[in-house]
C-alpha cells in the first residue's frame, strides 16, 4: 500500500491514541483509597505511575525487539498487552495484581511508543513529517480525551468498571493489523551508510523533557485532589477537566505547524512559560469558571512542546538516527512521569510544602525558570551556529 493513501497514515496514526492514556484513570485514586484503607496516598498513586516505568523500560527494549520480528509485530504485540493488562483491574481487588497489570500496560505502550514517532520520521520527511508530527500529538490528546471522558463517566457507577476504557485499543490493533505491510521495511542506500549517533543537542532536550514532565504530571495526577481540598469539585468533575485538558492538547496539535511558523524557535519556551504560569494560578482560585479557562490553557501549551522538541530534534539528526532520539526523548518523558510522585515529594520536603494547592504553586514557578533556561540554552545554540558558518 501507497504511504501516500490516508488510510495508510491515519493506521500510523492511529497508535498514537494509545501513548498517553495511563494516566486517563487517574481519578480513580480517591476511591481506590477508599478500597484500600491500609494503604498510603503514595500506594495508591503508585498505581497511577507505573506504568510509566514499564514504558521507559520497554522503550529501551523495544529496538532489540523490533529488529527481531519487525515493526508491525512489535506493535501489534505491545498493543495487544495494553489492552489484555489495562482492562484487568476491572476483575480484581487484589494489589499486587493491579500494580502488576499497570506495569504490564506501560510495557505494552513502551513497545511500539517509539515507533509512533520513528515510523513517521521514516516514512515522511520535510513539511509532510512536520505536519504528521502534528497530527500525532493531536491524535495522542484526543486518546487521553476520550480514554479521561469514558473513564470519568464509567467512574459514577464503580471505579473498576473505568478500566473498561482500554478496550478501545481493539481500534489500532485493527487498523494496524489490515493497513500496514507485515514485511520488514528497508532504507535506501544513502540511509545505510549513515552513522547513528546523538549529539549532545538531543541529551539536553531529553533530560529537558525528563524536567518539564516531572513537573506537568502534577496537574494530571493532582487534580481530584485539588479539587477535593479547595472545595471546587469531586473527583469525577476533575476528571472531566482532565478531559478538557487534553482535548485542547488535540487543538494545538492540529494547529502546531501554523504556530510553529509564527514563533519559530521560541515556540518552546513560550510553551513552557505559559504552562508554568497557568499551573501556578491554578492554585490560586477556588472560582469554577476560572479552573476551566486555566485547564484550558494548561492543555494547550502542553500541547505545543511535544511536537515542536521532536520536530527540533528530527531536525538535528540524521536519518538513522531518528528511532534512537525519539526513544532518547521518550526516556526522558517517562522517566520524569514515572517518578513524578517522587521529585514532587522531594522538592515539597525541601521548601516545606504540605499542601496540593502549594505544590501546583511551586511546579508553575519551577516551569517557568525551566522556560528561561530553554530561551538561554537556543541563545547558546544559536551563537554557536553562527560561529560554525563564519
Amino acid at each position: 500500500m501507497s504511504k501516500n493513501k490516508p488510510i495508510f497514515k491515519l493506521s500510523i496514526l492511529s497508535i498514537s491514541l494509545i501513548c498517553m492514556v495511563a494516566p486517563a484513570v487517574s481519578a480513580t485514586v480517591p476511591d481506590i483509597l477508599q478500597s484500600f484503607p491500609n494503604r498510603d496516598s503514595g500506594s495508591i498513586e503508585l498505581l497511577m505511575s507505573v506504568p510509566n516505568f514499564g514504558i521507559f523500560l520497554f522503550v529501551l527494549l523495544a529496538p532489540m525487539i523490533t529488529r527481531i520480528i519487525s515493526d508491525k509485530t512489535t506493535v501489534l504485540l505491545g498493543l495487544t498487552i495494553s489492552l489484555l493488562a489495562g482492562v484487568t483491574p476491572v476483575f480484581t481487588t487484589n494489589y499486587n495484581i493491579l500494580l502488576v497489570s499497570r506495569f504490564l500496560l506501560g510495557s505494552g505502550i513502551g513497545l511500539f511508543n517509539a515507533l509512533a514517532y520513528s515510523l513517521i520520521t521514516k516514512y515522511y520527511e520535510g513539511e509532510e513529517r512536520n505536519r504528521l508530527l502534528g497530527y500525532q500529538a493531536a491524535l495522542t490528546a484526543l486518546g487521553s480525551t476520550i480514554f479521561s471522558l469514558l473513564a470519568g463517566w464509567l467512574l459514577q457507577f464503580n471505579w473498576h468498571f473505568s478500566y473498561l476504557v482500554y478496550l478501545l485499543a481493539l481500534l489500532p490493533i485493527v487498523l494496524f493489523g489490515l493497513f500496514i505491510p507485515s514485511d520488514k521495511q528497508t532504507l535506501d542506500q544513502s540511509v545505510v551508510v549513515e552513522k547513528a549517533t546523538i549529539k549532545g543537542a538531543v541529551i539536553f532536550y531529553s533530560v529537558y523533557m525528563f524536567f518539564v514532565y516531572a513537573l506537568f504530571m502534577t496537574a494530571i495526577f493532582k487534580l481530584a485532589s485539588l479539587f477535593v481540598e479547595i472545595g471546587i469539585g469531586s473527583p469525577a468533575q476533575a476528571s472531566l477537566c482532565l478531559a478538557v485538558l487534553t482535548a485542547c492538547g488535540f487543538f494545538s496539535g492540529v494547529i502546531f505547524g501554523k504556530v510553529k511558523q509564527s514563533l519559530k524557535e521560541f515556540t518552546g519556551p513560550v510553551a513552557v512559560a505559559f504552562l508554568g504560569i497557568a499551573l501556578g494560578c491554578l492554585s490560586i482560585t477556588n472560582n469554577i469558571f476560572v479552573v476551566i479557562l486555566l485547564v484550558i490553557a494548561i492543555g494547550f501549551f502542553q500541547g505545543l512542546i511535544n511536537p515542536t522538541i521532536f520536530s527540533e530534534v528530527a531536525e538535528i539528526s540524521n536519518t538513522a538516527s531518528q528511532n534512537l532520539a525519539s526513544t532518547c526523548l521518550l526516556i526522558g518523558i517517562n522517566l520524569g512521569v514515572f517518578l513524578n510522585p517522587t521529585v514532587i515529594s522531594e522538592i515539597s520536603n525541601i521548601a516545606r510544602i504540605t499542601t496540593t494547592s502549594n505544590t501546583f504553586r511551586l511546579a508553575g514557578v519551577l516551569l517557568v525558570v525551566g522556560a528561561i533556561v530553554y530561551y538561554l540554552a537556543i541563545q547558546i545554540q544559536s551563537k554557536k551556529a553562527k560561529k560554525v558558518t563564519e
